[in-house]
């Protein structure tokens, strides 16, 4: 395949930006996002002869209400001066190679060529905001490739742009409708444009590390050589995803014969058969022995037994069970002096004295209840997402991978990019422009054979946990509160990074964006995809075209790939690297 570029040249606003309107402040979300790129890439199988003309015409009309795009970023990365400096449009002839052909296999390699500028290029901040490249094959096919600088957008604001652009096209400026119109007033985030943290700021770069070119630099900004790192595009089909969504829901069981649950029983279902959660406050400052009679409609009943243990270990529990049954079976005259208790336990008692000691295995203990209590709570996705599904899978298998890779890791980290949009208070516009995105690490809990509906619980309970105690605060009116928020995550993602015995796994999900509407006029595309390498310890999930799939783009080392990509959880609901069907 051969790219021959016929022209490049800018495109500025139809209308020129109002004076008011000149300076756009970056938020501190803008300042401190990574200065690359985001470069994605749109399939038509056809397009007229005069789609490049009525492309840059639509683009200048479209620039006039994205109108930072057509400005350059000043002032040590906290401003773009909306000076109608413009964007950069490309158009290009592709020879030797079909589209169809190319969507065989496509890989990132051949994706790169259709984008017009290199995604970790300093211009990212430097130079111009949005680059756009329009590949034209010798089959009337077309490939729309975008690269939007990430100090101005995240996901989000780069589906808005192409949805506008493209109802522009095809219907016309006057006819553009309001949920298409990009919304600037996200005040709860600009105002902190108002409290300069210079010097925080630039100690949280130096910490990260100084970009110097893009072999250096990943989204999370920790070195990494693209020598020794291997990105694969894995398929989930509609139907896989549906069986994974069960296979990472909660199980529980309702109108059943005991025959029938004996017949494959299961520790949640047992769960339901005693009367309190084990790991209750309750075995300390409760009754010690809690009992629960279930009575089955076909006669059966179980009995489940709660002991504190506190008092009890296995042998004082069975000595308690059998000697009530012996009391209830044949009264308590009868009871024998073999299932009689004993309490001369002597050798023991003196520990009392020693209260110093016992309280430094506190901590210990405490931590192991934490544990043990966030592996009984995941039972709680019924209805797992397939975002949530397909992640939990991925997951997991990178857990197994790594480990076995890297038999050194003690913890399995995941970081999550969360949409603020709907979550702060007051909830933004949904086409509120800038990256409105902030995350969240969770950890695997126990060992690392997690299950599925285990990661679920996870990924579901981190971002409610984020919602509840530092979601809300982006919203608010205290400057300190908010950027505390972003800088500490950052700060703790960095730190982690640098711990040999810690995995982190970043994941942000483009699913729900609605690129598959981005219909120029030529019909909707028939592939929409990230067009680079991705950064290594990377997830980036995407929509399949019917909708009901998922698209994972999985960035990991080689070592690592080669046994990730070998997982039979994921074989048994992926396809790795099929063909796209025109």
């Amino acid at each position: 395949m051969k790219i021959e570029i016929v022209s490049s040249e800018t495109i500025k606003p139809s209308s020129p930006t109002p004076i008011n309107l000149r300076s756009f402040k970056l938020s501190v979300m803008d300042q401190l996002a990574v200065p690359v790129y985001a470069p994605i890439a749109f399939f038509y199988p056809a397009a007229p002869a005069e789609a490049s003309e009525k492309l840059k015409k639509s683009l200048s009309e479209t620039l006039t209400h994205f109108y930072p795009l057509a400005g350059r970023i000043k002032d040590n990365i906290t401003v773009i001066e909306c000076n109608d400096d413009g964007a950069v449009y490309v158009e290009a002839r592709v020879h030797g190679v079909l589209l169809s052909d190319f969507l065989q296999q496509p890989d990132w390699r051949g994706l790169n060529q259709f984008i017009p500028v290199d995604p970790y290029s300093p211009e990212s901040v430097t130079g111009p905001l949005l680059v756009v490249q329009a590949s034209f094959l010798e089959c009337g096919g077309l490939v729309m490739g975008l690269c939007m600088s990430h100090k101005f957008a995240d996901g989000i604001t780069g589906s808005a742009f192409i949805r506008a652009w493209a109802a522009i096209t095809h219907n016309g400026d006057d006819k553009l409708t309001p949920s298409l119109l990009p919304h600037f007033d996200t005040t709860a985030f600009r105002y902190l444009n108002n409290v300069r943290r210079d010097d925080d700021i630039s100690i949280h770069k130096a910490q990260l590390g100084k970009l110097e070119d893009h072999d250096k630099v990943d989204d999370n900004h920790v070195i990494a050589r693209r020598s020794v790192f291997v990105t694969k595009r894995f398929v989930f089909d509609a139907s896989k995803v549906v069986a994974l969504k069960a296979k990472a829901a909660s199980e529980t069981v309702h109108g059943v014969l005991l025959s029938d649950f004996l017949q494959k029983p299961d520790w949640r279902g047992l769960n339901q058969f005693i009367p309190v959660d084990p790991f209750s406050p309750e075995s300390l400052t409760g009754p010690l022995l809690v009992v629960q009679a279930s009575f089955f409609d076909c006669g059966g009943l179980v009995i489940g037994l709660c002991i504190s243990h506190k008092f009890a270990d296995g042998i004082t529990g069975s000595a308690f069970i059998r000697g009530w049954a012996a009391i209830t079976h044949n009264d308590d005259d009868k009871l024998t002096p073999s299932l009689l208790p004993h309490f001369d336990a002597t050798a023991f008692r003196y520990l009392d004295d020693r209260r110093d000691d016992i309280s430094i295995f506190k901590p210990q203990l405490r931590n192991l209840r934490d544990q043990e209590k966030a592996k009984a709570a995941s039972e709680t996705v019924e209805q797992p997402s397939r975002v949530e599904a397909v992640a939990s899978l991925i997951w997991g298998c990178v857990i197994a991978a790594s480990t076995r890779s890297n038999f050194k890791l003690r913890h399995q980290m995941l970081e999550m990019s969360v949409n603020l949009r709907k979550r702060v208070e007051p909830p933004l516009q949904k086409n509120s422009i800038g990256n409105l995105r902030s995350g969240t690490i969770v950890e695997a809990k126990g060992d690392n054979n997690c299950m599925i509906k285990d990661l679920a619980a996870e990924l579901r309970k981190g971002v409610k946990e984020f919602c509840e105690s530092k979601a809300k605060k982006l919203g608010s009116r205290d400057p300190d509160d908010a950027f505390e928020i972003v800088f500490q995550h950052l700060k703790v993602g960095a730190d982690f990074r640098r711990s040999k015995v810690t995995k982190i796994f970043s994941f942000t999900s483009w699913c729900n964006f609605k690129f598959y509407e981005a219909d120029f006029g030529w019909n909707k595309p028939i592939w929409v995809s990230i067009a680079a390498e991705p950064p290594v310890n990377l997830l980036i999930l995407r929509d399949t075209r019917d909708g009901g799939g998922v698209e994972a783009w999985v960035t990991l080392t080689k070592q690592e790939m080669a046994l990730f990509e070998c997982e039979p959880q994921l074989l048994q609901f992926a396809s790795l690297n099929p063909s796209v069907s025109l």
